[in-house]
């Protein structure tokens, strides 16, 4: 790894674990919980995500297939493991390198946002923008890419993740 990798990655690390509580979003009893299909809600994601940049007069990140499958991939642990983390060291891809490996996707700098509960996608934009962890990935210069997913837990529990990446 080159010098300007290991600091872009000690930087993305950094706001990962600055990113890895669990934000609490606004009192939600009201909120009926989402019925669209979790494609549908990860796209969502992306839109929500993308008029923030715009508000804060950023460019939009450019859907990466490879970052939506890491992004996919994470989703999935914790909804099988039942623990919202970025580290799941009993997991097959424990690390968000070794999930951005699996997916085919060569990075410069990678980061990644989770929520889970929130009823909606907006609920958990919300969440994630009054977090300055997960604020900063969304508004960061330093991530062009973007990939997002969203499940249903076996418990009920939605889940959100964000990936942001700058590819090689």
């Amino acid at each position: 790894m080159s010098t300007r990798s290991g600091l872009a990655w000690a930087i993305a690390l950094l706001l990962a674990a600055t990113a890895c509580s669990v934000p609490s979003s606004p009192d939600p009893a009201n909120v009926p919980p989402s019925n669209e299909p979790p494609a549908v809600t990860a796209a969502t994601i992306v839109e929500l995500t993308n008029g923030e940049r715009s508000r804060a007069g950023l460019p939009h990140y450019t859907l990466s297939p490879s970052l939506t499958q890491a992004a996919q991939i994470q989703a999935d642990q914790i909804a099988t493991g039942g623990r919202l983390d970025h580290m799941l060291p009993d997991a097959r891809y424990p690390r968000l390198e070794d999930r951005l490996a699996a997916a085919g996707y060569s990075w410069q700098a990678a980061a990644e946002n989770l929520a889970g509960g929130q009823r909606t996608a907006s609920l958990a934009m919300d969440s994630w923008m009054q977090s300055s962890g997960h604020r900063d990935n969304i508004l960061s210069s330093m991530f062009s890419e973007l990939g997002t997913a969203y499940v249903v837990g076996p418990s009920g529990q939605q889940i959100y993740v964000q990936v942001f990446g700058r590819p090689r």
